[in-house]
């Protein structure tokens, strides 16, 4: 059965092919891929076929050697462990998502600096100009004969389904990273794999933005502009669809002031998105409507097909995306506590007070939410993913006395 390899190089084989060797020459933080990395970064940022994409600049931002470095010192603690050596743990399996364009190049850039080698998965469905571009330039660094020892630790393939290939892999992993969702998570699960593989889940999640708006008003125009296009990267970078892209906002403030939110966000909207907007209009409409029949609405914005904001208590994660949010308007943060459970991920906010972000911290403490950042940062990658360090996770610690 032949599969589309991607990367190191663009051809088709058969997926037995694949071989991955028991040498393990490159060590954990290793220069070799740290360089690599900061070049790859150089060049995406570069191109400017692909560098006025947000997740495409912020990918270069994390690839520079200083955040590399700032990674590391972050994990000093892990190499001052008394009679542990930290050490590559192997050869990793990842199996990336369909719904954000640069995750699988975050996923590798953790695992490389582990000192693993890796098969990465890409969806079918992850066929964006982006993707493609990013494909190419990866390639041409690698290519360099100064990486050339790169070349046996990533493969980036692409295939549908198949159990059959999804086992082969499974079973060379000492590792498996699986970024696809409960549907893949639970197909996953019940593939063959080495008894003391290390699996690491990332789940379906939903995401919340607050803003306080009271706050947000006390700007001149220019300066809510800015706020309004970081919020814009947040949610509309990957239509929503992101794990940590809000889907639902709460708002402290009057009815007024979320209409003029409202118009300020959708004239944004209107200038920058770049998508069939006729071909969604439909869809929209009838999310709406499928929501009116479900559970109660007490307000709707929607002036144009940019920008939806539903007023309800309930919320459905299958119609958000492409600016359909649902919001709330609360007078106290406690007001939001009953809304966190353990599928919230991402909590992005604006105008709030150190204290009330305590609070929300201390009264969620057993319920959920992995990450609070400020409105601009949603999609920010941070080695520490959904409560793992990766890093941590993705390094052998083997004790010697």
């Amino acid at each position: 059965m032949n599969i589309q390899m991607l990367i190191p190089e663009f051809k088709t084989i058969p997926y037995e092919e694949i071989k991955f060797g028991n040498d393990f020459p490159i060590t954990v933080f290793d220069d070799l891929v740290i360089d690599f990395l900061a070049e790859l970064g150089r060049n995406i940022l570069k191109d400017r076929d692909i560098n006025r994409f947000p997740a495409a600049a912020a990918l270069a931002h994390w690839l520079r050697k200083v955040n590399i470095k700032q990674i590391k010192e972050e994990n000093e603690c892990i190499f001052n462990y008394k009679n542990i050596s930290i050490n590559p743990s192997g050869i990793v399996f990842h199996v990336c998502p369909s719904n954000v364009d640069t995750m699988f190049i975050y996923s590798l850039a953790i695992s490389l600096l582990a000192g693993n080698k890796n098969i990465l998965r890409v969806s079918k469905k992850m066929d964006s100009f982006l993707m493609n571009r990013l494909f190419s330039i990866f390639n041409e660094i690698i290519k360099l004969e100064k990486y050339s020892l790169l070349r046996n630790y990533i493969t980036v393939v692409q295939y549908g389904y198949e159990e059959e290939i999804n086992s082969y892999f499974s079973l060379q992993a000492d590792a498996r990273i699986i970024w696809g969702g409960d549907k893949t998570i639970n197909a996953l699960k019940n593939i063959p794999s080495k008894p003391r593989v290390r699996d690491f889940y990332f789940s379906d999640r939903v995401s919340f933005a607050i803003f306080n708006l009271n706050e947000f008003f006390k700007n001149d125009l220019s300066e809510r502009n800015i706020l309004i296009r970081k919020f814009y990267n947040d949610t509309y970078t990957f239509d929503q669809k992101g794990c940590s892209s809000p889907q639902r906002i709460f708002f402290f403030g009057e009815t007024n002031q979320i209409q003029q939110f409202y118009e300020e966000l959708s004239s944004y909207v209107e200038t920058n998105y770049e998508t069939d907007i006729t071909s969604i209009s439909s869809l929209k409409l009838n999310n709406q409507i499928q929501d009116s029949l479900n559970f109660q609405i007490d307000s709707v914005f929607n002036k144009n097909n940019y920008l939806t904001l539903i007023e309800s208590d309930h919320f459905n994660i299958e119609t958000c995306g492409a600016g359909y949010f649902y919001f709330k308007r609360i007078n106290k943060i406690d007001e939001i506590i009953d809304f966190i459970d353990k599928k919230v991920q991402t909590i992005t906010h604006y105008g709030l007070s150190h204290e009330q972000i305590k609070n929300l911290q201390q009264k969620t403490y057993g319920k959920g939410i992995d990450r609070i950042v400020e409105v601009g940062n949603a999609l920010d990658f941070n080695y520490i993913w959904d409560g793992y360090n990766l890093f941590s996770e993705l390094v052998q610690k083997q004790y010697i006395k």
